[in-house]
């Protein structure tokens, strides 16, 4: 970074600073967290960078700490206080990237949306039948229990969906409607390649797989035992032909 874009860095933070929270509103402690030079060089508008991560990167970083505490604790089970500790920045810091809780509770569900649905083509793709997918399915949904202490974000959202912010809502309606859609996919396939026994309707079979998934989760995360999952979602596994 040169000292001109340092500078212009440095004003952007502020002007943004200000007029979201005003004249008084932050730091030059505040700055240097999130523009990542040395408060003294600053003053002095020199660029000499003190920290390695960007200011990307922070902002990635505050998305995963959130992410885990949420799929961990529940949309309620962490403050940006918490998060501050966490990523070691000031509150200040996260409040620029995310100025409310909501804008980030909606930020990390759009990002897991956008991360879940690519590894979904990518089993689409990789997968020789839809009873392979299928597998892969049930797989996916069993991984993101990490060993039943968290669950799926928006699964985790959706135990307490009331208390979020409509954007969220929006987002997890999304997601789920996108993963239904994907799943009657893998349905019609189903009854072209035999690979998947005892078929119904496409909606009914993706309806049913995705509340059984889900379920399966919590059942498992609130008795801290993979056990429960794979019991629950074994029937499912059992119509998958070899």
């Amino acid at each position: 970074m040169t000292l001109r874009d340092t500078k212009t860095e440095i004003m952007d933070v502020a002007e943004h600073a200000v007029r979201s929270h005003g004249a008084n509103g932050f730091s030059y402690a505040d700055l240097s967290d999130v523009v990542g030079i040395r408060k003294a060089t600053r003053n002095q508008g020199v660029a000499t960078s003190t920290r390695t991560m960007a200011l990307r990167d922070t902002k990635t970083e505050i998305m995963d700490v959130a992410e885990h505490a949420v799929r961990s604790h529940g949309a309620n089970g962490f403050s940006y206080a918490d998060l501050s500790d966490v990523v070691g920045i000031r509150k200040a810091s996260i409040h620029y990237h995310f100025p409310t809780k909501d804008d980030l509770l909606t930020a990390i569900m759009e990002r897991y949306s956008a991360r879940i649905h690519d590894k979904l083509a990518e089993i689409k793709t990789q997968s020789a039948t839809a009873g392979d997918a299928l597998g892969s399915f049930i797989d996916l949904y069993r991984a993101a229990l990490q060993e039943a202490e968290t669950l799926c974000l928006c699964v985790a959202y959706s135990v307490n969906e009331d208390g979020l912010a409509e954007d969220t809502r929006k987002s997890i309606a999304g997601f789920r409607h996108n993963t239904q859609l994907w799943l009657e996919g893998l349905f019609e396939r189903a009854l072209g390649d035999g690979s998947i026994t005892e078929l119904g309707s496409k909606e009914d079979e993706a309806a049913a797989a995705l509340a059984l998934v889900e379920g399966a989760q919590i059942g498992a995360r609130l008795n801290s035992d993979m056990v429960m999952y794979d019991r629950a979602t074994q029937s499912l596994r059992n119509r998958i032909r070899d």
